[in-house]
């Protein structure tokens, strides 16, 4: 699935059916643009993708929210 990296990307990414939302997120884990990452997290951890959830988090510097995704799920590193 590609999504062009313009100023429409979040309107693109808010329409894709949720499944969608978890799979373009996985595929493009590493090279996902800043602006979708606290969001993206959120997606992947309320699809059960935690690890990746908390990858994300953390490679975009958002320590907190990755700590935070990790507690939630239960995993008290």
């Amino acid at each position: 699935m590609v999504i062009q990296v313009n100023s429409g990307l979040s309107e693109e990414f808010h329409s894709l059916p949720f499944e969608q939302k978890v799979s373009y997120l996985v595929e493009n884990l590493k090279n996902l643009p800043d602006e979708l990452a606290e969001e993206g997290a959120e997606v992947l951890a309320e699809a059960g993708e935690i690890e990746y959830a908390a990858m994300l988090a953390r490679d975009k510097g958002l320590t907190d929210k990755a700590i935070a995704i990790l507690v939630n799920a239960g995993d008290y590193l």
